[in-house]
């Protein structure tokens, strides 16, 4: 079972919601049905195409990625190296059990993909500072946490999900304040 929990703030709507619900049942009815009708549509990964970037390191060639869905093509990955000195995405790509979210292990960022929002959060990810300094860390962006489960582990993410089209400019404001953080740090020592 895939679940995406979210923050606790909402509850109250949700109640509120269920007791309007509940006074009119005619209304949950309908409700219920076109439920039935919007959960039947799986999330399908149609194709995965390869981007080659050039050679990475010393003899290992850098690849992006363009995902290919039934809802849509993200191709937020097709100039980030995800994948390095391989082209077996199948050890880099992991729907979940639910077919509604990827795990993109990439080779400085973990990604998790909400492919019928077209939103993207990151797990994981490698910040490098201006003189060779590195922080491989669990990025912590704004007050919005989730939890997705249905992989083989469980993941709380603390950068919020995001359009793909905004992905890059959001992801680098949280490595450019990361930077400054570490050079402050390092000038500190």
């Amino acid at each position: 079972k895939c679940i995406k929990f979210v923050p606790a703030r909402w509850a109250s709507t949700g109640r509120l919601f269920l007791r309007f619900a509940a006074q009119k049942p005619p209304f949950m009815q309908a409700l219920q049905g076109i439920a039935k009708q919007v959960m039947r549509r799986e999330a399908v990964v149609e194709h995965i195409e390869l981007n080659p970037l050039g050679e990475f390191r010393m003899g290992c060639d850098a690849y992006g990625m363009t995902i290919k869905t039934n809802f849509g093509e993200i191709e937020t990955f097709r100039d980030v190296p995800v994948m390095i000195g391989q082209t077996d995405h199948s050890k880099f790509v992991e729907q979940s059990s639910c077919k509604g979210y990827l795990l993109i292990k990439g080779a400085f960022a973990t990604y998790i993909v909400d492919i019928k929002d077209q939103t993207i959060s990151v797990y994981r990810a490698t910040v490098r500072g201006v003189n060779n300094e590195w922080c491989d860390e669990n990025p912590i962006y704004g007050k919005e946490t989730c939890h997705v489960q249905g992989f083989s582990r469980h993941y709380h993410l603390q950068f919020p999900f995001v359009r793909k089209d905004r992905f890059h400019q959001v992801f680098g404001d949280y490595e450019a304040l990361r930077r400054r953080q570490i050079q402050e740090l390092t000038n500190a020592l």
